[in-house]
C-alpha cells in the first residue's frame, strides 16, 4: 500500500491533472491503523476548516438538572501560544519499514522538487507521513499559501503530482502515550470497534490565554486529579490537548447506550455520575456561570455542570 501511495503523489499521469473541468481533490484517507493524524483533522485546501468531532472537551451533554441546552465551558484558543503542529501532507506510509520509506521519500522529494527541500517525516510504530511546513492551524495564512504552492507544482506544466496534498494536524508519537491513564488509548482498548464512544467529564485545566500556566503544569494538575479519583476507586482518565493548552479529566468509557437523544435519558451509570459530581472543576475550582439572558433580576449564578462528551478520535 505504501508504495502505491508514494507513486500516487510522485507519478500522477498528465491525463489525471489536466483540463479545466477537474474536480477539487479530496484528502486521501489515513492509512489503516495509523495514529499520527486524528481522523477529522485533515483539510483538503478547498474548504479550510476542521471537520469531525461532534463534541469537544468542555462542550457536551449536560445532566437534566443543569438546565436545557448544552453547557458551554470556556474554550481557550490562544493564537500566539498554539504550537506549530500542522503541515502539508505529501505522502503516507503504513507497511513494514514505513520509517525508512518516509526517510527515502523526503530525500527523493527534496532532490526532485527544490520547493520541497524542507520536507520532513513523522512516525509512530504504526505509520509515517511526509510533510512540509509547520503552522499553528489550518486557517493560518502561511498554511494556505504553502498548500496552494505545493498543489500547483507542475514540472511539465500539465501534471500536478501534489494536487491531492492537504493540511493535517500531526500528533507526536510520544504525545500519544504521555499518560498511563490516557483517555483515547483506553477507549480504543475497551471499545475498539465502537463509535461513538462517550466519557463523563468532571474537570478541566487550561491557561485560558493568561500565560500563567505552562502546558506541563496543566498536564501535571490534571494527572494529579485523575490519580486522586482513582484512589477513590473511580475509573478516571485524562486527555491532553496541546493545541488548545487544555487537559480534561473524565470518568468511564461508555458506548452509545450512555445517552438516548430521543428521550434525552442517560443510562443508569451515567445518571449516578451526574448525582455524584454535580459540578465540574475548572482549574481546580467550581466555575460560576452567569444567569441566562432574560432571567429574572436577582437570579443566582449556577455552577458549571459536568458533561457527557464524545471521546476525541
Amino acid at each position: 500500500m505504501a508504495g502505491a501511495v508514494f507513486a500516487l503523489f510522485l507519478a500522477i499521469g498528465p491525463a489525471a491533472a489536466q483540463g479545466t473541468g477537474e474536480k477539487p481533490a479530496k484528502a486521501p484517507p489515513a492509512a489503516p491503523g495509523q495514529d499520527l493524524m486524528n481522523p477529522g483533522d485533515e483539510v483538503d485546501g478547498n474548504a479550510i476548516e476542521q471537520r469531525g468531532r461532534t463534541t469537544v472537551p468542555g462542550v457536551g451533554i449536560p445532566g437534566r438538572t443543569a438546565g436545557a441546552g448544552k453547557a458551554k465551558g470556556a474554550q481557550p484558543a490562544p493564537a500566539d501560544n498554539t504550537p506549530a503542529r500542522w503541515g502539508v501532507v505529501l505522502a503516507t506510509f503504513s507497511d513494514d519499514g514505513h520509517q525508512q520509506m518516509a526517510k527515502m521519500a523526503c530525500e527523493r522529494l527534496g532532490e526532485t522538487y527544490p520547493a520541497l527541500k524542507g520536507c520532513y517525516a513523522r512516525s509512530t510504530e504504526r505509520g509515517s507521513v511526509v510533510m512540509i511546513g509547520q503552522f499553528a492551524g489550518p486557517k493560518d495564512d502561511d498554511a494556505r499559501a504553502m498548500l496552494e504552492s505545493v498543489k500547483s507544482i507542475s514540472p511539465d506544466g500539465r501534471a500536478r503530482p501534489f494536487g491531492r496534498a492537504y493540511l493535517s494536524r500531526v500528533q507526536s508519537g510520544s504525545g500519544a502515550s504521555r499518560s498511563p491513564y490516557d483517555l483515547v488509548a483506553a477507549a480504543k482498548r475497551k471499545l475498539p470497534n465502537v463509535r461513538p464512544v462517550f466519557t463523563f467529564q468532571v474537570a478541566m485545566w487550561s491557561d485560558f490565554e493568561s500565560k500563567t500556566l505552562t502546558q506541563d503544569e496543566i498536564e501535571q494538575k490534571a494527572e494529579a486529579h485523575c490519580k486522586s479519583l482513582r484512589g477513590r476507586g473511580l475509573e478516571s482518565y485524562v486527555h491532553h490537548d496541546q493545541d488548545k493548552h487544555t487537559s480534561i479529566v473524565t470518568i468511564g468509557v461508555f458506548d452509545s447506550e450512555a445517552y438516548d437523544p430521543r428521550s434525552t435519558l442517560f443510562s443508569p451509570p451515567v445518571e449516578r455520575l451526574f448525582k455524584q459530581f454535580p459540578s465540574m472543576l475548572v482549574n481546580g475550582e467550581d466555575l460560576l456561570l452567569p444567569p441566562p439572558k432574560g432571567a429574572p433580576a436577582g437570579t443566582a449564578p449556577t455552577k458549571q455542570p459536568c458533561v457527557l462528551i464524545e471521546v476525541p478520535k
